[in-house]
């Protein structure tokens, strides 16, 4: 019987598994701090350039998920070089997201909007879901002309 792992490997290059293994430690460094275990990193040309993780009973703030930290990590960053809104944009276009689950509406519609495109593809690890987010496959024009999350997660 094929094992997880195996099929894993046979699914996705070591490069991926290695940046959803980084999301799965932020998620875990998320755990430890009492909060809902979920990580992500971004990663451009190869490169991880931010990593998040849940902040929301740290800072008592319901919008500090994952994927909003990472995203304000880059933001700071590239405003800070006077990168202008359309520079910033394309930027954005070029990375990939990687998340240990299905982004909430809120994060997946700031996700659609500064241009990171995104579907997911579910991975089983240890009987645990885990979601890849990359531009590498369909954009999430799919999410916004159906309006719903639920398309999404399909």
């Amino acid at each position: 019987m094929e094992t997880d792992n195996i099929a894993l490997g046979e699914r996705f290059s070591p490069e991926i598994l290695g940046f959803m293994q980084l999301a799965i430690d932020q998620a875990k460094l998320a755990s430890n701090s009492l909060e809902v275990p979920v990580g992500c990193v971004i990663v451009e040309d190869g490169k991880v350039i931010a990593a998040g993780r849940n902040r929301t009973n740290e800072t008592r703030n319901a919008t500090r998920h994952a994927e909003m930290e990472a995203l304000d990590v880059l933001l700071v960053q590239w405003q800070g070089t006077g990168f202008t809104a359309a520079e910033v944009a394309e930027k954005f276009a070029a990375c990939s997201l990687y998340v240990t689950c299905e982004p909430c509406i809120m994060c997946a519609a700031a996700l659609s909007i500064i241009g990171i495109s995104v579907d997911h593809t579910e991975i089983k690890l240890n009987s645990a879901k885990i979601c890849l987010f990359t531009n590498d496959w369909m954009t999430l024009a799919l999410f916004r002309y159906k309006g719903s999350i639920l398309w999404l997660c399909k």
